[in-house]
């Protein structure tokens, strides 16, 4: 049974309260108070895969876990109101749910691995969130797709000022020891930190 899509879409949210850059630069995008807040965003945007994601951006906080976090502190297991966890752990879904079926078909639905096109492309803006990009590659990206993300500290906050200007960037210790010391990498929008070395890309490959 073949899911026929009939256009694709693109898709920007964040799940950071703290940083007021991203949200400058990107005014629609989706503001995510919880975890499963992303999944249902993507549950939507994508149509379960009659209007597949071509494009996304996931901005949130990570420590080298394979999840994103709304947390501060990205090791927080804070349950806000109606028992949600700030945690987006893509890998607690299967490639292959929802089960397919003449239903779901006839409405050109499909499982989690046809929400996105075969030639998707993403970025992950977190902390260390390597680990996050391959779970979300195993569960929704098909060969051909691909997310970027980095192993490395980084900011997209409009709390630390260098240089006078904003701060987009890759810091490799914190940036509370020293935010304009000689391991950090600056940018000064987000097209130049999007299109710097930085990244690290996984790809799909369901």
């Amino acid at each position: 049974m073949r899911v026929k899509a009939t256009f694709s879409t693109g898709c920007y949210v964040s799940m950071d309260f703290v940083s007021r850059n991203y949200r400058h630069e990107r005014p629609r995008a989706h503001i995510a108070p919880f975890g499963h807040a992303v999944y249902e965003y993507l549950k939507q945007q994508s149509g379960e895969g009659a209007t597949p994601i071509h494009y996304f951006e996931i901005d949130a906080h990570s420590s080298n876990r394979p999840s994103v976090s709304a947390g501060e502190v990205a090791n927080e297991r804070i349950i806000i109101k109606g028992g949600q966890r700030k945690d987006f752990y893509p890998g607690r879904y299967s490639p292959d749910s929802p089960t397919r079926s003449f239903d779901r078909a006839k409405q050109k639905k499909g499982p989690h691995r046809c929400w996105f096109t075969r030639n998707a492309s993403g970025y992950s803006f977190a902390c260390g969130g390597y680990s996050f990009g391959q779970a979300f590659a195993g569960t929704f990206l098909r060969r051909g797709a691909s997310i970027k993300t980095s192993p490395e500290h980084m900011t997209v906050s409009s709390r630390w000022k260098v240089f006078d200007r904003n701060d987009w960037g890759f810091t490799r210790k914190r940036r509370t020891k020293d935010p304009k010391g000689p391991y950090a990498d600056w940018y000064s929008n987000i097209d130049e930190f999007l299109e710097s070395p930085g990244w690290a890309t996984v790809f799909g490959g369901l």
